[in-house]
């Protein structure tokens, strides 16, 4: 069985049932989740107005049986099941499902890297996970969650 910690995030439709059916849905044991927590759109430069949705972001914790391209695979399908589009990049989103941290692997691919490459500057990805597992060690940075978290120079979130 493998230790999956997943960071959910919406900003499109009904977000807090969207996330409680993704819970639902996601094929976890065990699942642990993190408080919800509002946040403003990570937008790029000159990002349409109507793309400042606020997001609301979750971890998630549990473990699968899947090896890790059938859950990716599964992952991605799920958001499509739930009305995600591939539009632009960090366009609002139904849905959004990163897996962060995958036990102790380091996986680098062209889609996929584990752990999440900008975990560490995300408070909207930290808190969550650190609500959950504040004691995990990432296993590139070799610190905890917890001390992550306490060096984000900024966090601009909402506890829901």
């Amino acid at each position: 069985m493998n230790n999956i910690v997943l960071a959910l995030g919406a900003n499109c439709g009904n977000e807090l049932r969207i996330l409680k059916r993704v819970i639902d849905l996601l094929p976890l044991y065990s699942k642990i989740t993190s408080f919800i927590y509002k946040s403003k759109a990570l937008l790029p430069e000159n990002a349409p107005s109507s793309w400042q949705s606020p997001f609301f972001n979750m971890a998630i914790i549990g473990y699968s049986d899947l090896e890790l391209n059938q859950f990716f695979n599964m992952i991605k399908n799920l958001e499509i099941a739930m009305g995600r589009s591939n539009k632009a990049r960090w366009s609002p989103r139904v849905i959004d499902i990163d897996i962060l941290l995958w036990g102790n692997s380091k996986v680098e691919s062209k889609i996929l890297s584990i752990p999440h490459l900008q975990m560490h500057h995300r408070d909207f990805v930290l808190l969550p996970t650190c609500d959950i597992c504040s004691r995990f060690i990432h296993p590139t940075l070799n610190k905890s969650i917890a001390d992550i978290a306490a060096n984000l120079k900024e966090i601009n979130l909402i506890k829901i």
